[in-house]
């Protein structure tokens, strides 16, 4: 046989291993193409996603002053490798007993955690008639109060599907999604209100003739504009207000705000006070310098010592300034902040 025969034998019979090659299933049953093994099995997608692990997605709760924040929720259907013959039903439940075998796959250390702090929408899936995926899909969230007992530490929930009805089978290898739960002491990760709908009252002066500075900018959520006091045609001193509605009524447990990039014009004194009508004001706390971080960007977050019933809240600034080479401070006449923010405990 010439050398083009056994070109054109090897070339026709590597034509007719691809199509078997598609079609069928592999060892490690991977899915990424229907075969014909009749297999049911799930492949999360999720933000939450844990790229180096499949079907894995991690979430933290932060422990704080003002109770526990985090958690989040996932999704996910049931799929299958060929066309279901009839309906195809997937059954899932918690499987604690996978926890031992995980740790030791990854080296890591989790800890169990009680099936009834997860609430699920439904626990089982079906795949209709000539489909390959479920029209429904499982919504897996925590029960927030339950999630707030749970001791600090990393716990680890493996979710399976524990069986099939419909002549199709479980697949063996993408038959579980494993949710991680980080819980985290974190006293000032209270987590900033919403802003949306927040709009500036007034300001004592804002500059907008030499650099578009508006009092607006601290709302923006973008740290590279910023508010700054007048200095082009006015130069005015301390102190400098501004008054924020926050558009309905909360309990406000603190206040948040960034100093600008640079880092001048940082607040060195501060007080803080809250309305509910915009008349009457009611003072909260007051902070100097040694209260008061400076420097470019940085973020400074203050707690009050008890929530106070507000809608607007009033920063004024008694001093203003930046720190030099060590506790070195400039005074200036002027202030900049780049953005302010408010903790809410019903937002």
């Amino acid at each position: 046989m010439d050398i083009q025969n056994i070109r054109n034998s090897f070339l026709g019979l590597l034509m007719m291993c691809v199509p078997t090659l598609l079609v069928s299933c592999s060892e490690d049953e991977a899915y990424d193409f229907p075969g014909d093994g009749g297999k049911v099995f799930v492949r999360m997608q999720t933000s939450h996603t844990v790229n180096s692990t499949a079907n894995t997605a991690e979430f933290t709760v932060r422990k704080t002053l003002n109770g526990a924040f985090g958690s989040g929720t996932i999704s996910f259907p049931v799929r299958c490798t060929m066309p279901a013959q009839g309906e195809v039903r997937a059954f899932f439940d918690v499987d604690n007993s996978l926890i031992e075998t995980y740790n030791a796959t990854h080296q890591t250390d989790y800890q169990e955690m009680k099936s009834d702090i997860l609430a699920f929408n439904k626990k089982d899936l079906v795949i209709g008639n000539g489909a390959m995926q479920s029209a429904e899909e499982i919504v897996v969230s925590f029960d927030e109060e339950k999630v707030e007992a749970l001791a600090v530490g990393e716990y680890l929930v493996p979710i399976k599907m524990m069986h099939v009805e419909g002549g199709m089978e479980v697949s063996s290898n993408w038959n579980v999604v494993y949710l991680i739960l980080e819980v985290v002491d974190d006293p000032y990760g209270f987590p900033a209100a919403d802003r949306n709908g927040w709009t500036i009252v007034d300001c004592s002066s804002e500059e907008t003739n030499a650099e578009n500075a508006p009092a607006v900018n601290v709302l923006d959520g973008d740290n590279g504009t910023i508010w700054h006091t007048e200095y082009d045609q006015n130069q005015p001193n301390p102190p400098h207000t501004i008054t924020i509605n926050m558009g309905k009524v909360g309990n406000m447990v603190g206040f948040c705000y960034t100093t600008r990039s640079s880092g001048s014009g940082c607040p060195l004194g501060l007080k803080v006070e809250v309305s509910t009508n915009n008349t009457d004001w009611n003072e909260v706390a007051t902070y100097d310098q040694d209260d008061l971080p400076t420097g470019n960007s940085v973020e400074c977050k203050k707690f009050f010592e008890e929530e106070r019933e507000a809608r607007y809240f009033r920063l004024t600034i008694t001093k203003a300034g930046q720190k030099y080479w060590g506790d070195r401070i400039w005074e200036t006449h002027y202030a900049c902040l780049a953005e302010v923010g408010a903790f809410l405990l019903n937002k």
